[in-house]
């Protein structure tokens, strides 16, 4: 789930909709399907996820699935079906938090992404990227990206 929030920036809606069919390791890609604010759209893995996912397939998945009791799904799966998928995210935040104390919630993990991409790739290929509807979304990453630099000047200049 870290590796889809860091590399990704998929929002925790994205994660908990993911199905197992969404995975196209083959491809090395995977699907990410239209939610309330976000659109479709399909993104490239990096080669350790693809083994990362595989593994969960093909271990952590199986040993969770014996604890529902049926087949589903849903690519990531909770102990004993529990409902709340947040528990989850909030046990994950929790640990990030052990590992950067400067990490505030996964909202600003996928904003960080974002900026990055903004930064790398043009607006548009952020915007498919990111899921935004509207390139007015993604712009909004463009004007974080000026306030950081204000900051930064602000900072460390001697006047």
């Amino acid at each position: 789930m870290v590796g889809l929030l860091v590399n990704q920036g998929l929002r925790v809606e994205e994660i908990k909709a993911l199905k197992v069919e969404d995975l196209l390791l083959r491809e090395g890609r995977i699907m990410v399907h239209s939610q309330r604010r976000t659109a479709e759209r399909v993104l490239e893995l990096e080669a350790g996820q693809v083994y990362e996912l595989m593994d969960y397939l093909a271990v952590t998945r199986k040993k969770l699935l014996q604890g529902y009791g049926e087949t589903s799904d849903v690519l990531f799966l909770q102990h004993h079906k529990a409902a709340n998928f947040y528990g989850v995210t909030a046990t994950l935040l929790k640990h990030l938090r052990k590992i950067n104390g400067a990490v505030k919630n996964l909202d600003q993990i996928r904003g960080s992404v974002i900026t990055h991409w903004v930064r790398t790739y043009d607006l548009r290929k952020a915007q498919y990227m990111a899921g935004h509807r509207y390139v007015s979304s993604t712009e909004d990453y463009k004007q974080q990206l000026l306030d950081e630099l204000q900051g930064d000047v602000q900072k460390f200049h001697p006047l």
